[in-house]
């Protein structure tokens, strides 16, 4: 009985890391047993009130609405716990070593319910590409008209927790709303800031690898903006008044909306949260 609901599992888990397939085991399981059905087993067609993206309803994205501006954004598991091994969808992570900050971590027990649901998005995305971006076409083209019926701007990032890039391409077909990220990714980004009106990426700095922190202080230098991620409020608040390496440093934490944030060589300042508040290698800034 076991082994056919095993097999009933829409997705292939025999490329991921065993801890993540157990994980999943585990949970399916659990849903069998308390519920009488499983999720595991369901497209996302299937899953009643499945949405790929969640609108306004997080601490990222809801201090939007004071600016009208209503932003989607998708949560996905960014690091290797979702992937074949070797892979990731934050492929500059490690040149950054801020992977360490932002790891699904499972521990001794169950993942929480937050956790698989990144899990199956992600696993969505990568073995269901064409089906994915599909089902998020519809939901873009759902959310412009929400937007545009409440006299408010739709706004989205598919980067949430990721750095696929994935939003380019999407911001071409989707003219009226607002696409914007974080990335790492300092080459793909300079190239395509500034090359379609409503796609805006902010590069994201980490001084744990010196070339690479090199690499984002010099495309500052040159007229990009880049988020810093000091450790605490008060650091924050002093790079504000003081500035930082030179430049002069925004409230990031005010609000999301970076497409809003002035142009040109500004360092967006954010303070650290959750794990990255005991990052020692770089990633998080003390001064």
């Amino acid at each position: 009985m076991l082994q056919n609901t095993v097999d009933a599992i829409i997705f292939d888990l025999t490329q991921m890391p065993m801890k993540t397939r157990l994980a999943i085991l585990d949970d399916h399981a659990h849903q069998l047993e308390t519920k009488g059905r499983s999720y595991w087993m369901e497209l996302p067609h299937q899953r009643k009130g499945f949405h790929l993206m969640g609108v306004a309803n997080d601490a990222k994205t809801i201090k939007g609405e004071k600016l009208d501006v209503d932003t989607g954004i998708i949560y996905m598991i960014a690091d290797s716990q979702a992937t074949p091994k070797g892979t990731t969808l934050c492929e500059w992570a490690i040149d950054a070593l801020c992977n360490k900050a932002c790891l699904l971590t499972a521990g001794r027990g169950r993942m929480t319910s937050v956790e698989m649901s990144r899990l199956y998005k992600t696993l969505y995305y990568l073995q269901m590409r064409e089906d994915f971006l599909a089902r998020l076409r519809k939901e873009l083209a759902a959310h412009q008209i929400r937007a545009e019926k409440a006299g408010r701007q739709a706004a989205f990032r598919f980067d949430g927790t990721t750095d696929t890039g994935e939003g380019y391409a999407l911001a071409q077909e989707f003219p009226a709303i607002e696409f914007y990220d974080y990335s790492k990714g300092v080459s793909r980004s300079i190239e395509r800031n500034n090359t379609l009106p409503n796609y805006h990426v902010t590069l994201s700095y980490s001084g744990a690898k010196p070339d690479y922190a090199e690499r984002v202080l010099d495309a500052v230098r040159n007229g990009e903006n880049a988020s810093v991620v000091f450790r605490t409020r008060a650091m924050l608040e002093k790079a504000m008044l003081e500035g930082w390496n030179g430049f002069q440093v925004l409230d990031g934490d005010e609000h999301d909306v970076r497409y809003l944030d002035k142009r040109g060589s500004y360092i967006i300042g954010l303070g650290a949260k959750g794990k990255a508040k005991t990052d020692r290698k770089g990633f998080v800034v003390d001064i």
